[in-house]
C-alpha cells in the first residue's frame, strides 16, 4: 500500500471517529433543547424517523418548500455560496447547514458545468439547457449512495465522483497527491475535499467546488464556490498549491474529482 493511500485511510477512521462525537454532542444539544429529557430511546427513534429516505425527500422537494430556500444560500449566478443558510433541507439525520458541503459542491459542479455546456451550444447555434437543478433530487441520491453515517458526517468523496461517473459524466479522481495535479491540468471542474489543518483533525474538512476560468487580465485561475460560508466564491491561483494556500496556510488537499462533459441523456 502507497504511504499516501495509508494516511487516507487512517484520515477517514479519524475523521468519522471526531466528526461522529461532534454530530452526536450537536444532537443531543438540540434535543436537549427541544425536551426536556430526550433520553437514548428518544435518541434513536429520532435517528430512525429522520433516516426514512421517503420522508426527507417529500420533505425536500416540495415546491412551495423549495422555492423558500434562504436566497443569501445562493450567489446571482445560481451557485451554493453559503451552505449555513441551507438550514431547512434534511440531509439523513441532519440537515445541509450542518453537512451538507459535498452536496453543495456536487450541485456547483454542476451548475459549472451546464454553464460550461450552454456556451458551447450558444456558439453551435443550439438549444440551451434550461431549469434549476433540483437540490432535493441530490439529497435523495446521496442518502442512498454516500452519506456518511446518517448523513451526519456529511458525505464520502468517493461516491460523489460515483455520482457523476453514474450520470454519464467524464470523471478522474484520486487522493494519491502525485496524481492531484495532473487531474487539476485536465478538468475545467474540480471537486476538491481538503483538511483545514493538515496536522488537527479536529479542525474537520470540507468539500468545494473550484471552477478555472479566465480573469479580466487573461490569467487562468480557479474561482473556488462554498469556500469558507462567507457568501462570496474566493479565487485561487491556476494551481491546487495555490488553493491550498487559500484555504489556509495549513490546508491540505485529500482527494480531487475532475468532471468534464455533459451527458447526452441527462
Amino acid at each position: 500500500m502507497r504511504p499516501q493511500e495509508s494516511f487516507v485511510k487512517e484520515f477517514s477512521r479519524a475523521a468519522q471517529t471526531v466528526l461522529f462525537m461532534k454530530a452526536i454532542s450537536a444532537i443531543k444539544k438540540k434535543m436537549t433543547v427541544k425536551t426536556k429529557s430526550a433520553g437514548v430511546p428518544e435518541l434513536m427513534h429520532r435517528l430512525r424517523t429522520a433516516m426514512k429516505v421517503g420522508a426527507n425527500r417529500r420533505m425536500n422537494a416540495n415546491k412551495a418548500r423549495e422555492a423558500a430556500l434562504d436566497p443569501s444560500a445562493f450567489s446571482e449566478s445560481g451557485y451554493i455560496e453559503d451552505q449555513s443558510a441551507l438550514k431547512s433541507v434534511r440531509y439523513g439525520c441532519t440537515d445541509l447547514a450542518w453537512a451538507g458541503c459535498g452536496i453543495a459542491a456536487a450541485y456547483n459542479a454542476l451548475v459549472a458545468l451546464r454553464e460550461i455546456e450552454n456556451a458551447k451550444r450558444s456558439e453551435a447555434g443550439q438549444k440551451l439547457l434550461k431549469g434549476r437543478i433540483s437540490l432535493s433530487k441530490l439529497v435523495r441520491a446521496f442518502e442512498k449512495h454516500g452519506a456518511v453515517f446518517f448523513g451526519m458526517l456529511g458525505t464520502d468523496p468517493a461516491s460523489i465522483a460515483a455520482f457523476f461517473k453514474r450520470d454519464g459524466f467524464k470523471t478522474e479522481a484520486s487522493a494519491v497527491e502525485e496524481r492531484v495535479g495532473r487531474i487539476a491540468a485536465s478538468h475545467d471542474v474540480l471537486i476538491i475535499t481538503y483538511m483545514h489543518d493538515c496536522d488537527d483533525i479536529t479542525r474537520q474538512v470540507h468539500t468545494v467546488t473550484a471552477v478555472r476560468e479566465t480573469d479580466g487580465s487573461g490569467k487562468r485561475i480557479f474561482r473556488v464556490h462554498n469556500s469558507q460560508g462567507s457568501g462570496h466564491p474566493s479565487i485561487s491561483g491556476d494551481t491546487l498549491g495555490l488553493f491550498a494556500e487559500n484555504a489556509g496556510e495549513r490546508a491540505k488537499i485529500v482527494y480531487v474529482c475532475g468532471i468534464t462533459g455533459w451527458p447526452v441523456k441527462r
